[in-house]
């Protein structure tokens, strides 16, 4: 059996002990924990996808640990590192692992994202490679862990 919260906004199923929801960041913190039965094909697939990480490198070295479904930005995972940069998002990209690849989706930033020096599209989910350089609001330079 797994545990969710469903979050009433987007429906997205969350882990039990999220208070936003993941995907649109709205308040879950009251939401009933539900149980489901998965099927084993389904609880390989998510064991599969939870091991999924990928690594980002910032030009001083230190590091951002990514997930599928994680965002990205100053008030976001890796703000530790991101904070400083004060034209990066507070919420700039979204990294998802599908099929055993990474993507990552610019969220309509106003200083945009970059791999590699093009300009990645609003909301389209570009698949990323090892060593490719992701840069946020032309501030931010990180190199692609896989």
């Amino acid at each position: 059996m797994l545990c969710v919260k469903v979050c009433p906004t987007c429906k997205t199923r969350n882990d039990p002990v999220e208070v936003m929801c993941t995907f649109c960041l709205g308040d879950i913190s009251g939401a009933a924990v539900e149980e489901e039965q998965a099927t084993p094909r389904e609880t390989e697939a998510a064991a599969q996808e939870e091991k999924a990480v990928l690594t980002l490198r910032a030009t001083d070295g230190r590091l951002i640990i990514v997930r599928d479904g994680d965002v990205v930005g100053r008030m976001a995972v890796g703000a530790d590192v991101i904070e400083a940069y004060k034209t990066v998002s507070r919420r700039h990209v979204r990294f998802t692992h599908e099929g055993g690849l990474w993507y990552v989706e610019d969220l309509n930033t106003t200083n945009e994202t970059y791999i590699d020096d093009v300009r990645l599209p609003t909301a389209k989910k570009i698949q990323l490679n090892s060593n490719q350089k992701l840069t946020l609001s032309s501030a931010l330079e990180l190199t692609v862990l896989i």
